[in-house]
């Protein structure tokens, strides 16, 4: 049995797959995980998920299998989708429709909300074919303010995806 695709991979693969540039001014960002590399913005970092089990108390555990006995326990977590963007890196892409960063980190924040919506259901990782998670949705969307002593400035917009996996 393969082992289980993590949310942050179920997220990444999905963002990756599934990312339609016409809908972000035609600018067609590198997804990866970890935090920005100025060399590759645009970009969209996707963060390690920060998950916890639901009703475990201080044991983690929610729950028995009835069959076996064995501990179970459903986690509820956060992934969090960060969109970086500055004004060069877009001015030089070829073909970008807009040469604003605050504008495409909107559009890919609405881009990045579609992906979720569309999958929210026991998302599949279009890689390994798993589906790990319940469901995938929507959760805090904010602005992060730009690193003004940076030059040039970086835009930065956080999206965060709530997850739910099943008990193991």
């Amino acid at each position: 049995m393969p082992p289980d695709d993590s949310p942050e991979e179920v997220v990444l693969a999905l963002l990756d797959d599934e990312w339609n540039k016409s809908a972000t001014f035609d600018v067609d960002p590198t997804i990866t995980f970890g935090w920005f590399d100025r060399e590759n913005l645009p970009e969209i970092t996707v963060e390690q998920a920060d998950g916890s089990p639901v009703r475990g108390g201080e044991t983690g555990i929610s729950g028995i299998n009835p069959g076996d006995g064995t501990p179970r326990s459903t986690t509820q977590g956060v992934v969090r989708v960060h969109i970086w963007c500055d004004r060069p890196s877009i001015e030089a892409l070829t073909g970008a429709s807009t040469d604003n960063p605050r504008q495409f980190n909107e559009a890919a924040k609405q881009e990045i909300h579609r992906i979720v919506k569309a999958n929210a259901n026991r998302p599949t990782n279009p890689r390994t074919g798993n589906t790990d998670l319940n469901f995938i949705g929507p959760g805090a969307r904010n602005p992060v303010p730009p690193e003004t002593d940076e030059s040039p400035v970086v835009f930065h917009y956080r999206y965060e995806v709530r997850y739910g996996k099943p008990p193991e």
